[in-house]
């Protein structure tokens, strides 16, 4: 699954894939995420799906 995440290398946002889901035992937990364009991994919390409507 896609998704735009700020990544730290780049200073932008960015198409990030998710590496490691870690929300079937804490749903509000920290999955591992990699940038699709520098390649850098990070953990960071997923986005509430409130998120990901446009406001």
């Amino acid at each position: 699954m896609t998704e735009y995440r700020w990544c730290d290398h780049c200073m932008t946002r960015t198409e990030h894939e998710e590496v490691d889901d870690s929300r079937d035992y804490n749903p509000r937990g920290r999955g591992l995420y990699r940038c699709k364009r520098c390649g850098h991994t990070r953990r960071m919390r997923h986005l509430r799906p409130s998120s990901e409507i446009g406001y």
